[in-house]
């Protein structure tokens, strides 16, 4: 039976929340792009497509340029000792997130599971090049979002990694607004200090987070009746920098 889309007071999400104030932290990568000229972490297929590109033709060999497999940490690490993606080789036993149940829910809460799993499951396939769960949670016209996957998942498959999908961190701040018509928006603070493309011939693309303070988005999410969507992320420009 379908779960009714709810509309949530501010007295009903002052309770939940304890405070207006409230911030959740999420580990994850980034999202959203910036203006021409400005750092950004690059979500967008068109981004990200530079970037994979970009590292096939860098001049910046990394140390091994083998046809042999790469591992992090220059060694296959034992089974179940997960090891963050290196200039030597991709993330090795990257464990699997656990989504909370419950987050199907029409309520904050549910909101908040889905966005966490969310974050968690696109951290996942940024060090893997695995998206098949991420995309559950991403509406199916947030096409930029769904061809950043496919862009990712085509480049790992290639034989090239990613070195810092793990560094990165959502922080939601406030309180999600009700736009109407069952659609919800909530601003977070990116933070990530960089992302480095390593294609398998060795070459690298560094991508790095210039504008720390700059990094503010907002979040658009709907349910459906059965479950939380992402629909979309915007850069918010508040420094107001062109």
């Amino acid at each position: 039976m379908n779960t009714r889309t709810p509309v949530l007071s501010r007295r009903a999400l002052m309770s939940v929340l304890g405070v207006s104030g409230f911030a959740v932290l999420l580990s994850a990568c980034g999202e959203g792009a910036k203006p021409a000229g400005m750092a950004t972490e690059s979500p967008s297929s068109s981004s990200s497509a530079t970037a994979v590109a970009s590292a096939s033709s860098s001049d910046s060999p990394s140390p091994s340029l083998s046809t042999s497999p790469h591992y992090s940490g220059k060694s296959k690490a034992p089974e179940g000792e997960y090891r963050p993606a290196d200039f030597y080789g991709p993330a090795q036993n990257v464990p699997k997130p656990k989504t909370e149940e419950g987050y199907t829910n029409a309520s904050l809460e549910g909101m908040r599971k889905t966005v966490q799993a969310w974050t968690e499951w696109r951290n996942y396939g940024l060090q893997t090049g695995d998206f098949k769960d991420a995309m559950k949670f991403v509406d199916k016209q947030y096409t930029d979002e769904l061809e950043l996957y496919q862009n990712t998942s085509r480049f790992y498959k290639d034989g090239g990694w990613i070195v810092g999908g793990d560094l990165h961190q959502y922080e939601f701040h406030g309180e999600p607004i009700n736009q109407g018509n069952g659609k919800y928006e909530w601003k977070y603070l990116l933070l990530w200090p960089y992302r480095i493309y390593i294609a398998a011939d060795g070459r690298v693309n560094k991508v790095y987070n210039d504008d720390y303070e700059n990094n503010w988005y907002m979040m658009t999410l709907h349910h459906d009746g059965n479950r939380w969507f992402i629909d979309g992320t915007r850069f918010l420009n508040v420094q107001g920098n062109k």
